[in-house]
Formats: structure tokens, sequence, C-alpha cells
């Protein structure tokens, strides 16, 4: 996977993919919204891929959300990195599906319904986040919503 890193203001980009994302998301009755604070520092990423995660991550959401909604939050963590988290009101992830979910082709069940994919979003997203110097994780309890967070280094 090629990297192309140029400058760009992550808080812009995530801000562009829920724009895009907000009608459909709105459609089904749910909200999706974003938080950052003022004055991110400018970061070195590869736009397209960073997109491919932020859709995925979003997308990823709202399959398991049927009420309530998405909210994206974008923070500087230990002025080294910008912090990125994508928090849910859905179903949650149970413990023993957390430590695999970002395995290549392992799905989690929808709670008793079929909630479609490949099983490879996910290991993208690690794929891309690794590629970028950053990490990725996921925090849930079970009934409570989900959170995937990821982190990408500022630019040097």
């Amino acid at each position: 996977m090629a990297v192309n890193l140029v400058p760009l203001r992550i808080e812009m980009l995530a801000q562009e993919v829920v724009d895009a994302q907000s009608s459909f998301i709105r459609g089904k009755g749910l909200f999706i919204k974003i938080e950052f604070i003022q004055g991110l520092p400018l970061l070195m990423g590869d736009r397209d891929l960073l997109i491919q995660v932020f859709n995925n991550l979003i997308n990823n959401a709202l399959k398991f959300t049927q009420e309530g909604g998405i909210t994206v939050f974008i923070s500087l963590q230990d002025e080294k990195d910008v912090l990125i988290c994508i928090r849910d009101t859905g179903i949650g992830i149970a413990p023993q599906d957390r430590e695999r979910l970002f395995e290549k082709f392992y799905q989690v069940g929808g709670g008793g319904r079929h909630v479609g994919g490949t099983g490879l979003g996910l290991a993208i997203c690690k794929e891309i986040v690794q590629r970028h110097g950053g990490r990725i994780w996921a925090e849930s309890d079970a009934g409570k919503g989900s959170s995937f967070n990821f982190t990408i280094p500022v630019k040097s």
C-alpha cells in the first residue's frame, strides 16, 4: 500500500466525511456530529487513505447503531499525536470480540442480525493508521456503544 503524505488538517478532512455521510445517516433517524479542539496542528497524511479510515469506521458504527448516533471527536494527545475518536450509541462489542476486531476476515455478530461486510475493513484501517505512524484500538461496553480510536503523529 503506497502512502502519499501531504500536509493536511485532519479536522477539515473529518468534516468533509461527516458532511458527505450526514444526510444518509439522518435519513435513518440517527445523528452524526463532529467536535474538535481549535488550533489542531498540521498533519502529514494520505488524504485518500484517511478518508477511507473515516468512512469505514463511520459505516461500521452505523451498522450497529439503531438509535442515537455517531460523534467524531478530535483532540491533541501529548502534543505528539492527534487523537481521533468515533463513538456510537450502538449495541457495543463483547469483550471476547474486541481482541480480534482488527484481524482479517473476522466479523462481530450483530446481535442476531446479519450486518454484512467482508471482515476486512478494520484490518485495512489498522494497516493505514500504522503506515501513518499511528495506532488504532476499540473501547466498548456491550449494550452501551463503542468507540474506535486512532492516532496520527503531528507534523514535525
